[in-house]
C-alpha cells in the first residue's frame, strides 16, 4: 500500500455482525453493501 494514501473512514468501520441479520426477502439489498465494503477494504489493504 501507499505510505501517503489515506484510507478512508468508512473501511475502518463495521463489522460482520453488521449483516447477521438480512432484515428481508431482498437479498440483493443485504448483499451488496457487504460486498461494497470488502472491495473497499481490500482496495486499501486492510482486509484480506
Amino acid at each position: 500500500m501507499d505510505s501517503n494514501k489515506s484510507i478512508p473512514p468508512e473501511a475502518l468501520t463495521g463489522s460482520l455482525r453488521d449483516f447477521r441479520e438480512t432484515g428481508g426477502a431482498d437479498i440483493l439489498g443485504w448483499v451488496d453493501p457487504f460486498f461494497d465494503r470488502r472491495y473497499l477494504r481490500r482496495r486499501n489493504e486492510i482486509w484480506t
